[in-house]
């Protein structure tokens, strides 16, 4: 007799539904703080990844992450050590990405949302010379390069320290390339352009640049179908880590 198939785990499912809403393996191993490689084993049915479920069933629900999984723990409370890559020993593993905006310091929270499209919340400290604005700025410009690499569209809700927004893009949105071209080749700052593109949509009622208040936060959502004339810009794809050049081993010399 043949035995029955084996139902699928809570986790195995989860991720199915994920990736059919157009969810990456690489973006729910991001949200779970956990590697890729865990995740194929969970979602090939190797692994039961109950300890993903709080996080799978946030993602699953409401697009966004709420619940981190918990570590596995010592018997004296702290967090067990996790196995390196190849040739690499055990390290800790490092804390648990936040969930929530941080307002006032850099962070990025992403909401995925049907269709494929997904928003990234990122926020930064209004300080012109701290370390976090010019990490915010660059998380901008890697959202925009990202969905320039899908080739689909961008909108934005720029966040000023007064408890102000302006939204960029609320109909039809700016082609991602475009927007990545201007911010980068023009402006050379992302939070600069998204300034310059809030005063032009204020119709001229307020100039939000003489005004000089500081952006504190960007939503950058992309989304769309995938537009195979938008052409991808070379400084937007990803950058290939350098090969190490091979070092030659100086040959033993011989005992008389």
């Amino acid at each position: 007799m043949t035995q029955p198939p084996i139902a699928p785990s809570p986790a195995q499912r989860l991720i199915a539904a994920l990736r059919q809403q157009g969810v990456s393996m690489r973006e729910i191993s991001a949200e779970c703080d956990r590697d890729s490689s865990l995740l194929y084993q969970v979602a090939s049915g190797k692994r039961p990844g109950t300890n993903l479920l709080p996080t799978l069933q946030d993602l699953a629900r409401t697009g966004h992450a709420a619940r981190r999984p918990e570590r596995r723990m010592t018997r004296s409370g702290e967090p067990a050590r996790v196995r390196g890559r190849q040739g690499e020993e055990a390290h800790l593993p490092p804390p648990p990405t936040p969930t929530a905006p941080r307002p006032g310091r850099f962070s990025v929270q992403t909401t995925y949302l049907q269709g494929g499209a997904r928003t990234k919340r990122i926020t930064a400290p209004k300080s012109p010379r701290s370390v976090g604005r010019f990490d915010a700025k660059q998380a901008t410009m890697d959202a925009m390069a990202e969905a320039a690499r899908e080739q689909k569209r961008v909108a934005f809700v720029v966040h000023y320290a007064d408890g102000s927004s302006q939204t960029l893009g609320s109909k039809w949105g700016y082609r991602a390339n475009d927007a990545f071209i201007r911010a980068e080749g023009e402006w050379q700052d992302a939070f600069e352009w998204l300034s310059q593109e809030a005063s032009a949509v204020a119709n001229r009622l307020y100039d939000l640049q003489a005004l000089n208040i500081p952006i504190v936060g960007v939503d950058v959502t992309a989304f769309g179908a995938p537009d195979p004339n938008q052409p991808v810009p070379p400084s937007a794809r990803p950058r290939r880590p350098a090969k190490k050049a091979a070092t030659k081993k100086a040959p033993a010399r011989r005992r008389r």
